[in-house]
């Protein structure tokens, strides 16, 4: 599996899914004074702002797959979080044979959008669900996501995204009881692409710098 992921994180490379440059998150909505990242993984497709083609959506699909099998996962049903997660979502579904749900991605007072209630599928309360996204920072999003599906009556078998960016939000689901898994760690994605000469030393330093302040900062500020 090792020699797969390695190509799947070239390919994913190569289509600009790793972008350079200063970019805000969710984190400066908090602390706007906070530093800007110095990278972003996009992993979406062309429709909503990407560039990931279908094939590189089906092997982080499989990546997620497989980590749910080696996990020894149980699990009736596919949910992915709007609207990055929903590719891998769908796939995944396809090849397990499992219903999947659609969750709204919904609009609030201010023009925040938040995830919103289940929208299309077949479920039944007590039912376990696997939620997918893309990348996890500080898991607001993934957090929301749960609480609608547990509001629907379904119990979250666990959480898989593509990039954990580690920057505290996989240690806050756990805390909260919560399942987690990535394909990679952000330190481990990036320590690979500068071994493949993708990054510079100063690149790969500049991440690990960031994800260890806004670690920082975000657990702090929950405690």
């Amino acid at each position: 599996m090792q020699k797969y992921l390695e190509k799947l994180a070239i390919e994913l490379f190569n289509a600009g899914a790793v972008e350079f440059g200063s970019f805000p998150f969710k984190i400066h909505e908090q602390y706007p004074d906070f530093p800007l990242s110095p990278n972003k993984i996009n992993l979406r497709v062309p429709d909503s702002g990407g560039n990931l083609t279908l094939d590189i959506v089906a092997g982080i699909a499989w990546g997620m797959q497989k980590k749910a099998a080696i996990a020894q996962l149980k699990y009736d049903l596919v949910a992915g979080l709007p609207r990055a997660g929903e590719p891998f979502a769908e796939q995944l579904a396809r090849c397990c044979k499992k219903p999947l749900l659609t969750l709204a991605k919904e609009k609030f007072s201010g023009g925040e959008r938040q995830v919103g209630k289940i929208t299309s599928g077949k479920y039944q309360p007590g039912q376990d669900v696997l939620v997918l996204d893309d990348v996890a920072s500080q898991a607001s999003t993934k957090i929301e996501g749960i609480r609608r599906l547990e509001e629907a009556g379904l119990r979250v078998a666990a959480i898989i995204v593509c990039v954990d960016r580690e920057e505290g939000g996989s240690e806050h689901l756990q805390e909260l009881g919560y399942r987690f898994l990535c394909i990679w760690e952000l330190s481990s994605l990036f320590s690979f692409y500068f071994r493949a000469k993708k990054i510079s030393q100063s690149q790969l330093q500049e991440a690990l710098n960031y994800s260890r302040l806004a670690k920082q900062i975000f657990l702090t500020s929950i405690t």
